[in-house]
Formats: structure tokens, C-alpha cells, sequence
């Protein structure tokens, strides 16, 4: 019945049109069935819930298309009732049903049925037809607010439906009167009635009382929920749903109009009353899942009401007081359940939430003026200790099987709520101020707060020992995918609670040191057990994984991750070690205690390498720990911080003329331990090469690494293990002789070839510097390599050396790796002696694809080395040195595709994994490198400056057309090498269009395959870029006519472009992301081929089902398309700004107004 009504709604009368919105209404809302039942002397028979949900719902979208009649014209509107014309058929014949004139009539009749006296005669049926009203207002509100979907596709432009949300809104019988009708009814018919129950004991709410409050209740969340200022949900493609609406609300800000109706204590404090009797009965079992319901619903209207924000509040004292009763209000809450150990689930977690939504709401300078602020902080201690505590104790009672508890998600979600709220307070702008009461409030937090750290790191090292014994006891893993998310999960929390830890660093830092104290007696005996065991007992890996936790906890609460920035001491812990003597005293025990640990560790693995019990896993995490604190804290420049603090705690401890070099030493010494005797532990080499390279990083620490003796043997072992590959056991001669130990070496030999490249890296860089210490040991290293790869390279030319036995292949695989190893050091000082060393060496890499080109993992770390040097140096190179690497990347890309681009590697099944095609996309991202503007810019200034642009292109463009022919449709479903094809795509044809139209056609067609692929890709950025190359393509076409050969072989080539772009992208939903880059390319492909545009639109419009959806889009069209301006495309070859930025402004409202009527599926 709607759509029908619908499809034919302006051809109705205005009377039948009322008529019919006026009988659902009275249907859905069960009035209808009464009346009849009044004439014929029978009772009535309900609607089915679904089928007056279907009358409420067209009566809502009636409704809406009549809501822009004026309120004044209800005389007019009376008249017309009650004069129905003989044209039109009566909706509903002879029934005496209830008419209504206008809005305003409207909402005083809803008022009416829902502000009724409570009629024992009729109580029933009166609480069921008011839960039908709410439920109508609820329906009314979502269809003008956008979160409804029942009036979305109705044929109806999208300024249609802003004028309609602008109309509701701003009149005074629309939104603004169903807030007074829900507050009335919540104060009426929920707060009164509710609360005189509050004298009866142990009865449960009547049914239909609670049923009739819930549906206030909702209806009144549904208000706070408006989206003001034009409704964002109607500028969407993909409408939300009204639980989406309301979930993206963090802030509510109503307009000062409603203070009135909101800014009540007497309100608040009802509220909140109501809701404490619906959770004792709920705790009590009385009443049923429906008082649960109206439970949750209470709570998450006050989650609303706390979100209420902006110029409602008259000033910052009312804002205080409206606070102040939402506070108490929780804390009374809270309070109860404590006092009769009644943690409800729900409950629990929406109180947390209420917290962090009070804190990131009102803020610290209002809230701490409330005299239950006190409370609020002991409070959120409290409850984030029982929630630690319960998740403890249970997994006490499942034996560690984390799986089994039921209440784990819950705690944990509610405990997250309450760190958001913690580091909203502490990292609150106010505190930053000296004057003494942003002092008081933070000795307020430290005093209140800081023990739930303390709590934290107890059960949650509790917990981590329980499932360890678990897992190892029961032989049970986790799956990767599980272990990830829980990895990251905890790393996120502890993140949040090492601002918490900040709070007071002292009792923090004291903490972690006595829970390390405590278990170091029984680690280091384990460590320096004399039997050597290769199985870790369930109490041993329990022990192993609480130190861990305790490394990860010191490592969050001291360190901040500095990547890409200059390590800095985080000022919280500036702060406490410069005026608490404690601080400083606890952060220094506890990374004495963390060096000796480290070095009993060391100590052990010289000695029995292969026991497990040593644990590679402590090893990586004192590494991470030592990667982010090294680095910060070892001689510090004291002008990233206060002068304060200059001379004092932390920025002193590691800077004394032993205490820095020590430290550093100490570092290149643990990391030389694990490199010669963990060899295959690829996640501590990874570490240890990570904290080398992070302390090389510093420009002011490389003299002291390089003056470190443990530096000179790293060093002296890379320029020995050179020549030394995984196939070779031949020690060179001389190895004695410059001090290294033959058992160093060979446990430094068998390192991967990937972790000696990253040592080189670090090594390269910590001696960049050009004193007399550095310059020898960094020129050594280049030369060693170099003179080992020549000697590679002469052999396999000379045919001395097979290339394909084994000492060859490990060979050729580990100096391509160290040569990455020199490409990826470009953060050292005069990078240019690298760049020289690379340029004699890049025709001899390129020539070792002729070699090994069928090897895929040679072929891929070639790409990956070129690709990397591209990435890290093209910026400084000289021209010289340009051209030589531009030379030896056509060469390699040309063996490449010689063996690998001329087969067709397509995707066999759905479980192959994108490393597999790692070369691709290293061609690719070379590809990328290569053509880069920053190259192009160098490259101007120099002699023969034109013929290094040329080589540019070439090479490039060679490069594209190479690998163009893998790129299947099957390749392209991995996201990396799509995004990276389709950004070169779209640079290509950006920089070398005319080039792209000359290719030959089996090519040229492949491209425009791809490209058209693209323009409807989920992924934006894959789309916008293929958009971009449609538009210069057909731009190009219409300057010079570069595409008539192609044109000749394919005349609709243009045609099969218009209507990809139109049925796949325009109107479809995912156009919104990429409008501007559509109107781009629609406009040139418009002008290029009119007469196939129009056949294609007509042919569209002949397509669709109603004459006037035909006509509609025809209309659309043609007042898009404006033939001057497609006339001045086609003369110039560019519409000009003017024109260009009038359709783009056009084009999106095209695109709003089909989409309401027209979407292609």
C-alpha cells in the first residue's frame, strides 16, 4: 500500500492523501479497531506487533511529505476533509475515524493518548496504544533525521529531504515539541508512577507499565540523538541506522532552547531515583527481562544526558551543577551495588562509560570544583579494582583458561572505559598550569589514583602467569590470528596504563621494582642451572612470561615511542625524578635490575645457547625496552627541556663521562652476545639490530659508539664474516690476527643474511662521522664488500664459478642482502661516499639477474635492493649517478621480464598469500621511486639535462610496460600491489600520457582494462587514481587525436568507458568517496563522443520502469550536461576553472538527486 500510494503521490488529491495517513496512523496505533468495535458492540482484535509497525511506518513517511503545509492552514486543511471531492474514492468509506488537520493537531492528539490518566477500566489497552505512539514518533523523528530507512528510496531528491530535516527542526510543532511531549510523558508516565512504587516491597513493575516506560524512555534517547544543522546522516550515500546515529554521538549539542526541558536537578535526580528501584528490582528478579530492558535503556539515557554539552549551559556554574547531579547520580549507583555486592554486567560498563563521557565532557576545571569529586576518583579506584580482582580470581577458578571465563570481556571492557577516563583527567591542559590549584587536584590524583596501578600490574601478571601454566600444562596455542589481536589488545591497554603509572612514578616505579625483586632470586637460578633441559615446565614458562610482563609494564610507564622523532624522556618522569628523590632512586634500581638480568641472560647463552629455559622471548623484550629507553635517556640534550629540570634526576643519571659510554657499551655488548650465540633467533636479532641502529640514530652518541671496544669487535666481525656464507666453512686467514674469537665468528657467520644487512646499516651509520676513529672503520667495511662481490661478479663472468651450486647462490644471496644492508643507511652523515660506492656497483647487481632470474628469491632481494637505494638516496644523487642507476634499472627490469613479466602468473587459488608476489610489487614501488618529481627536478641545471629527462621516461615507461602484462585481475585482488600498480598508473599517464597512447594496441588494451577495473575499486585511492588516467586519456584524445588507431580497432572503446563510469561507479554507493575525480573524468568523456553519451543515456532511461523515473533522469542530464560548456572541451581540450568548478559544484548535485531514485544494482 505505501509504495503504491507512494509512486502515485503527487497525481492524489490532498484529501486522499490525508485520508490515507490519517487511517494508518489510527490503524497502527489500534484507535481504529476500538471505533469499529464501539459500532458493532464487540472487542477488538490487536494488530499483529509487525503490521502496526508497518501502518506506524507509512504514517510516518505520509507524514513527512505533508510536514511542509503551514501550520496555519488548518481551517483550509479542515475543509478539505470534510469536503472530499467525488474524484476520489473515500480511503475508509463510512468509519467515523479520527481526523487531523495539521501538525500541530498532530502532536496535541500523540500528547493526548500518551499523557492519559491511568483508567483501570481500560489501563491495557490505553498503555498498549501509548507504546504505539512512541513507537510513531520514534519512526517520524528517524525519517526526518535520516537514520530511518523506511523513506530513503522513494523517488525523492536528497534537498528534499535536508528541507525537510531544516523544516522539522526549526518549527515550533516539530522537533522542539516532541521533546516537550517526551519529557511530559517521562515525567508522567514513567518518573511518577514508577517512583510511588518505590513503597511497595518485593513487586515487580506491572507489565505494561514498564513496556509503556520503555517505549518513553526510548523515545526520548531518539530526540537527544537529533543531528542538528542539516542531518550529516542524510549526506551519506549508505544511510545509518539509527543505532549507528546514536553510537557516533560522543557530544550532544542541543540548542539553548531546550534548557528549559534538560538543564532540571529535579529532572536528573528522578532519573536517576527511577533508576535505582528498576536495578533493585532487576537485582532482586523481579519483573522479568522487560525490567532489565527498561534497566538498560534508564542507563542509556543518562549516558545522553551526560553528553550534553555546548551554549545550553547559561555559564560554567550551571555546567557545574548539571554535572554535579549526573555525578552523584552514578556514584549513588555504584555505591548501592558495592554495598550489596550487586555488579550487574550491563551496569557496570555503561557507569565506566558514563565516567569517561562526564570526564571528556565537562572537563578537570569543572569537575574538580564539585564537592563529590573526591568521591569520583576513590570511586573509579574502586571499581577498577574490583573488575581487576573478579578477572583475577576467576581465572584462578578456570585454571587459566582464559576461554572459560564468562565475565572476562565484560571487566575488561569496563576497566578500558575507566583508563579513558583516567588519562582524559591526567592529560587534561588545565593541569599544565602552575597556580596552586591545578597543583592540589594533581596531588589529588596521585593520592586517589595511583594504587589502581599497583592493582593493574598485580592481577594482570596474575592472570598472564595462570594462562601461560595453562597452555604449556595442556600443550595448547593460540591461533596466530587470536595471538595477534590479544598481543595488541594488551600492548593498547598498557600503553593506557602507563599513563596511569605517571601519575605517581615513585609508588609506580616501586611497584614494578619489588615485583621484579621478588621473582629474580628463582629467574637467575634458572638461568644458571647446571643441567641443560629442552623442556620448559608449566611453573618455569609461568615464571619466564610474569618477568616479561614486568619489562613490557616498565618499558610502557618509562618510554614513549619516539619513531620518525628524536627521542625525548617523557616529562612526567622529568618531572618526578627532578623533586622526588624516591622517583629517581626506583627508576635507577629497576634498570640495574633489567642490566643484570640482561647480562645473566648474556651470561647463560655462551654457556648452553640451546636451552629454552633461557627464553629468547625475555631476551626480545629487554631489547625493545633498551631500544626506547637507550636512547632517550643515555646523555640527553637538555634543550628539549625546561631549564628547571636542567642538571637534575634523569637528565644527569646517564650523561657522567662513565655513565654514558657505559651505558652504550653495555648495549653493544649484550647485542654482540646475542648475535654470536643466538644466530637463529630471528626476533632477537631483529631487536638487537634495531637497538644499534636506534643509538646510531643520534648524531651526538656516534663517537661514543664507535670509541666502545664491544663496537670494534662488531665491526671487525662484519668485515671478517663477508666472505663467509651459510655454504662456507673456510675461516678466512687472518681472522686471529685482528682480534675476533673464532667462536664469535662462527655464531656471527650463521646469522641471517638479513640481520648481518641491518648490522652493516647500523654499523654504517654510527661511523659516518668523519673523525679519525669513524672514517677507518667505515671505509672498511665498503671495501670489503665491494672486493668480495667483485670477486662474485668475476667468477661468474669468467665462467670460473658455477652460478648455480650452492657456495655461489648463498654467495650472490648474501651480498645482494648486504648491499641493501649499504641502500637502506641513508640517515648517516655525508651520504655521498655511499652513493659513489653504489654507482660502480649497480651494473654488476643489475647483470646478476642474468644469472639468477629464475631464482625468485635472488630476483625479488635485486628488486628489493634497487628499489630500497631508489627510496632512500634518488633525492641526493648527483647526475652522474643518476644515470647510473637509471642505466642498471632498465637493465634489471629487462632480464626481469625477460623470464618472469612473459609468463602470465595468475592467482590459482584463494589461499596464496601476497608475499608470494614480492617481486611485483618491488618493480613496482622501483618504478614509483624512479619517476618521482624529486628526481626530475635534480636532473634539471646539470649538462645534458634534457637527455637524462628522456632516460627518465624511457626507463620508466620500458619498466611499466613490463610489468603491465602480470598485473592480472587475480594480482590485483592483493591491496598492496594494487594500490602500488594503480599509483603508478595514474603517474604514468599523469606525466607520460602521450607515450600511453602511442603503445600497441594488445597492450593499450590491457591498460584500459586494468584501468576501467580500478575506477570501481572499494579502495579510494585505487579508484581516484584510475579516474585521473580516464581523464587525461580522453583529454589527450580530444588535443591530438592520440588514440584514432586504437579507436579504429575499437569504435565503442569510448562507449564501454561512459558506461562503466555511469552503472559501476556513478551510481553506486561507493561514489561518495570519489566524486570530484568522477566529475573529472565524466566531463572529457562526454565531450569526446557526445553521440555515443547520448545513445548510452537513452538506451539507460529506456531501461527503467516507470515513465517517470525516465523522465527524471533525462531532466538530470540535461541540466548537467550544458552543451557550451562541453563545447569548450572539445575546442580547448579543458573546460577552464571557472566551468570546472560550477560542474563539480553540478555534478554532486546530480549525483544526490538520481541516487534518490535511481541506484544500479
Amino acid at each position: 500500500m505505501r509504495h503504491v500510494i507512494l509512486s502515485q503521490w503527487d497525481a492524489l488529491e490532498p484529501s486522499f492523501q490525508c485520508e490515507a495517513r490519517d487511517y494508518l496512523l489510527d490503524l497502527g496505533l489500534g484507535l481504529y479497531g476500538r471505533r469499529c468495535s464501539n459500532n458493532v458492540g464487540s472487542s477488538p482484535s490487536p494488530l499483529p506487533k509487525a503490521v502496526a509497525g508497518a501502518c506506524l511506518s507509512a504514517a510516518a513517511v505520509f507524514w513527512k511529505r505533508c510536514w511542509s503545509a503551514a501550520t496555519t492552514a488548518g481551517a483550509a486543511g479542515n475543509h478539505i476533509l470534510n469536503n472530499n471531492n467525488n474524484n476520489t474514492a473515500s480511503f475508509h468509506g463510512t468509519t467515523n475515524a479520527m481526523m487531523i488537520s495539521n501538525q500541530q493537531h498532530l502532536l496535541r492528539h500523540l500528547e493526548q493518548i500518551l499523557l492519559q490518566p491511568d483508567d483501570p477500566a481500560c489501563n491495557a489497552d490505553g498503555m498498549t496504544t501509548a507504546e504505539a505512539t512512541c513507537l510513531f514518533l520514534n519512526t517520524l523523528i528517524g525519517e526526518f533525521n535520516g537514520s530511518s530507512t523506511t523513506g530513503i528510496q522513494l523517488g525523492l531528491s536528497l534537498e528534499y529531504h535536508h528541507q525537510k530535516h531544516r523544516a522539522f527542526e526549526r518549527d515550533g510543532h516539530g522537533l522542539q515539541e516532541c521533546l516537550r511531549l517526551a519529557m511530559s510523558a517521562l515525567g508522567d508516565s514513567v518518573v511518577r508512577p514508577i517512583l510511588q512504587q518505590t513503597g511497595v516491597n518485593n513487586v515487580a513493575l506491572p507489565d505494561v507499565l514498564t513496556r509503556r516506560a520503555i517505549a518513553i524512555v526510548s523515545l526520548t534517547i531518539e530526540v537527544l540523538s537529533w543531528e542538528f544543522g542539516g542531518g550529516s546522516a542524510w549526506n551519506a550515500a549508505s544511510f545509518a541506522s539509527s543505532a549507528q546515529v546514536s553510537a557516533s554521538l560522543v557530544l550532544i549539542k542541543p540548542p539553548v532552547e531546550w534548557r528549559d526541558y534538560l538543564i532540571r536537578p529535579d529532572f536528573l535526580g528522578a532519573v536517576v531515583n527511577v533508576y535505582m528501584y528498576v536495578r533493585s528490582c532487576v537485582a532482586n528478579n523481579l519483573g522479568g527481562q522487560k525490567t532489565v530492558d527498561l534497566g538498560h535503556h534508564l542507563r542509556q539515557l543518562l549516558l545522553q544526558l551526560s553528553s550534553v554539552s555546548g551554549g545550553i549551559f547559561a555559564d560554567q556554574s550551571q555546567s557545574a551543577a548539571y554535572a554535579g547531579f549526573l555525578l552523584e547520580g552514578c556514584l549513588s549507583v555504584l555505591s548501592d551495588a558495592k554495598s550489596k555486592e550487586q555488579l550487574l554486567e550491563g551496569e557496570i560498563v555503561d557507569m565506566c562509560s558514563m565516567f569517561a563521557r562526564l570526564v571528556g565532557n565537562f572537563k578537570v576545571d569543572v569537575l574538580h570544583t564539585l564537592p563529590s569529586f573526591p568521591n569520583f576518583l576513590s570511586a573509579v579506584r574502586e571499581i577498577g579494582h574490583i573488575m581487576l580482582v573478579q578477572n583475577s580470581v576467576e581465572c584462578e577458578v578456570c585454571g587459566g583458561d582464559i576461554e572459560m571465563m564468562e565475565g572476562y570481556e565484560w571487566r575488561e571492557e569496563a576497566f578500558n572505559y575507566i583508563l579513558d577516563a583516567i588519562v582524559l583527567m591526567t592529560d587534561d591542559r588545565w593541569l599544565l598550569g602552575s597556580d596552586s590549584e591545578a597543583m592540589k587536584v594533581s596531588a589529588l590524583f596521585a593520592s586517589s589514583l595511583s594504587p589502581l596501578y599497583e592493582s593493574y600490574v598485580t592481577c594482570r601478571i596474575k592472570m598472564s602467569r595462570l594462562e601461560e601454566m595453562y597452555l604449556v600444562t595442556n600443550a595448547a596455542d593460540l591461533d596466530e590470528v587470536r595471538e595477534e589481536i590479544c598481543a595488541t589488545d594488551l600492548e593498547e591497554q598498557m600503553i593506557t596504563a602507563g599513563s596511569l603509572g605517571r601519575i605517581s612514578v615513585a609508588t609506580s616505579a616501586m611497584c614494578l621494582s619489588n615485583k621484579l625483586q621478588a621473582c629474580l632470586p628463582q629467574l637467575l637460578a634458572l638461568f644458571n642451572a647446571a643441567d641443560v633441559s629442552h623442556h620448559i615446565p608449566p611453573v618455569a614458562a609461568a615464571l619466564l612470561e610474569e618477568v616479561r610482563l614486568i619489562i613490557l609494564c616498565a618499558q610502557y610507564l618509562l618510554t614513549d615511542d619516539n619513531s620518525g622523532e628524536t627521542p625525548q624522556i617523557p616529562d612526567a618522569i622529568v618531572q618526578a625524578c627532578s623533586i622526588d628523590e624516591a622517583a629517581f632512586n626506583s627508576i635507577s634500581g629497576l634498570i640495574s635490575a633489567f642490566m643484570s638480568l640482561a647480562e645473566q641472560q648474556a651470561s647463560g647463552i655462551t654457556l648452553r645457547p640451546e636451552d629454552p629455559r633461557l627464553s629468547p622471548l625475555i631476551g626480545q623484550t629487554l631489547l625493545s625496552f633498551f631500544a626506547r629507553w637507550a636512547p632517550a635517556y643515555v646523555a640527553p640534550s637538555t634543550e628539549n627541556y625546561d631549564d628547571v629540570y636542567h642538571g637534575k634526576g634523569a637528565l644527569i643519571a646517564w650523561s657522567g663521562a662513565d655513565t654514558g659510554p657505559g651505558m652504550i657499551n653495555f648495549c653493544i655488548t649484550l647485542c654482540l652476545h646475542y648475535f654470536c650465540f643466538w644466530p637463529q633467533e630471528t626476533l632477537v636479532q631483529q631487536g638487537a639490530a634495531s637497538l644499534i641502529f636506534a643509538l646510531a640514530l643520534r648524531n651526538d652518541l656516534r663517537q661514543a659508539l664507535v670509541n666502545s671496544p664491544s663496537f670494534d669487535q662488531l665491526a671487525s666481525l662484519q668485515i671478517v664474516s663477508t666472505s663467509i656464507s651459510h655454504a662456507s666453512s673456510v675461516v678466512p686467514p687472518g681472522a686471529d690476527t685482528v682480534g675476533v674469537s673464532i667462536a664469535h665468528l662462527q655464531g656471527f657467520s650463521r646469522l641471517p643474511y638479513v640481520s648481518r644487512a641491518r648490522i652493516l646499516s647500523a654499523l654504517l651509520v654510527a661511523s659516518s662521522e668523519a673523525d679519525a676513529k669513524s672514517q677507518p672503520i667505515f671505509e672498511k667495511l665498503l671495501q670489503t664488500l665491494e672486493s668480495v662481490f667483485v670477486s662474485l661478479v668475476e667468477g661468474l663472468n669468467y665462467k670460473r664459478h658455477n652460478p648455480h651450486d650452492a657456495i655461489s647462490l648463498e654467495m650472490a644471496n648474501l651480498c645482494i642482502e648486504l648491499y641493501g644492508g649499504v641502500a637502506r643507511a641513508s640517515e648517516m652523515s655525508n651520504n655521498t661516499r655511499v652513493t659513489t660506492f653504489m654507482s660502480r656497483s649497480l651494473p654488476h647487481l643489475a647483470g646478476l639477474m642474468k644469472f639468477y632470474a629464475e631464482e625468485l628469491s635472488i630476483c625479488e632481494s635485486l628488486l628489493r635492493l634497487f628499489r630500497d637505494y631508489a627510496e632512500q638516496f634518488i633525492v641526493a644523487l648527483e647526475q652522474d649517478d643518476c644515470v647510473a642507476l637509471f642505466a642498471a634499472s632498465a637493465e634489471l627490469l629487462k632480464s626481469y621480464s625477460s623470464s618472469h613479466c612473459s609468463k602470465s602468473r595468475v592467482v590459482k587459488s584463494s589461499i596464496e598469500e601476497e608475499q608470494d608476489y614480492n617481486d611485483v610489487l618491488s618493480a613496482i614501488q622501483l618504478l614509483i621511486h624512479l619517476s618521482t618529481k624529486d628526481f626530475l627536478d635534480i636532473s634539471f641545471g646539470y649538462k645534458n639535462s634534457a637527455a637524462v629527462s628522456d632516460q627518465v621516461t624511457n626507463v620508466v615507461f620500458f619498466g611499466l610496460q613490463q610489468v603491465l602484462p602480470l598485473m592480472t585481475q587475480g594480482l590485483m585482488q592483493f591491496p598492496a600491489l594494487c594500490t602500488q600498480f594503480f599509483y603508478l598508473v595514474g603517474s604514468m599517464v599523469d606525466s607520460y600520457v602521450e607515450k600511453v597512447c602511442a603503445l600497441n594496441d594488445e597492450l593499450f588494451q590491457a591498460l584500459l582494462d586494468a584501468i576501467l577495473f580500478g575506477m570501481s575499486h572499494s579502495d579510494s585511492s585505487v579508484s581516484k587514481s584510475s579516474l585521473r588516467a580516464i581523464a587525461d586519456l580522453t583529454k589527450e584524445q580530444i588535443k591530438s587525436r592520440a588514440l584514432d588507431n586504437h579507436l579504429r580497432l575499437h569504435p565503442d572503446l569510448f562507449v564501454k568507458c561512459n558506461k562503466k563510469l555511469l552503472q559501476d561507479v556513478i551510481f553506486q554507493p561507493l561514489v561518495w568517496d570519489r566524486l570530484e575525480n568522477c566529475s573529472t573524468a565524466l566531463l572529457p568523456l562526454v565531450a569526446v563522443d557526445m553521440n555515443g553519451f547520448a545513445a548510452l543515456v537513452t538506451q539507460m532511461c529506456e531501461q527503467l520502469e516507470t515513465s517517470e523515473k525516465r523522465q527524471r533522469l533525462q531532466m538530470a542530464f540535461q541540466e548537467l550536461i550544458k552543451p557550451e560548456v562541453v563545447t569548450k572541451v572539445v575546442a580547448k581540450g579543458n573546460e577552464g576553472r571557472l566551468n570546472r568548478l560550477q560542474f563539480k559544484k553540478e555534478f554532486g548535485i546530480f549525483v544526490k538527486n538520481v541516487h534518490s531514485f535511481l541506484m544500479v544494482k
